[in-house]
């Protein structure tokens, strides 16, 4: 366990260069910061300036936005580069999220948008629609643009999918 500022890192096995504050962990990497969470495999990362590489990621960000996939990039403090995985607001350890992005990279900014290239809306995991380039609002405001889409059932209209385009 190592506690460096406002970080706090668990892992299996870590080597760190005091000088540089660069750390190299394997097996169970956990890193919390503030309510962001990046669960992975193995991780690159510099403490000191809070940026890093992470593999085979699994990965919290408040208020409740999840990314799972091979390899996520801390930039800085708000922005982050995911590679090959899901992106979704839904819980991810219960089988297929209600939906989930699908995408080959992704450009986020947290309380900004999300630029996804190679990116396929999923419903249960069932592709719904596939664009080569998506932005998408990561904010917990309202924003202008296609939101969340909401999944459910009722007795009056029985499962339905419903969106709207806010202007």
């Amino acid at each position: 366990v190592i506690h460096y500022q406002d970080i706090t890192m668990r892992c299996d096995q870590v080597q760190v260069d005091q000088k540089t504050m660069e750390a190299r962990a394997e097996g169970d990497v956990i890193i919390d910061e503030g309510t962001t969470r990046l669960a992975c495999d193995r991780a690159e990362f510099n403490l000191e300036k809070k940026v890093g590489t992470l593999y085979k990621v699994d990965a919290f960000f408040a208020p409740n936005y999840h990314f799972r996939g091979k390899r996520l990039e801390k930039l800085d403090a708000t922005h982050y580069r995911f590679h090959e995985g899901i992106f979704t607001s839904c819980d991810l350890d219960k089988g297929a999220p209600p939906w989930s992005i699908e995408i080959r990279d992704a450009t986020v900014e947290m309380e900004g948008y999300g630029h996804f290239r190679d990116a396929e809306l999923k419903v249960r995991g069932v592709p719904i629609f596939y664009t080569p380039r998506l932005v998408w609002p990561v904010k917990r405001a309202r924003a202008a643009g296609m939101p969340i889409p909401n999944i459910g059932y009722n007795s009056a209209h029985g499962a339905y999918l419903g969106n709207a385009l806010l202007l």
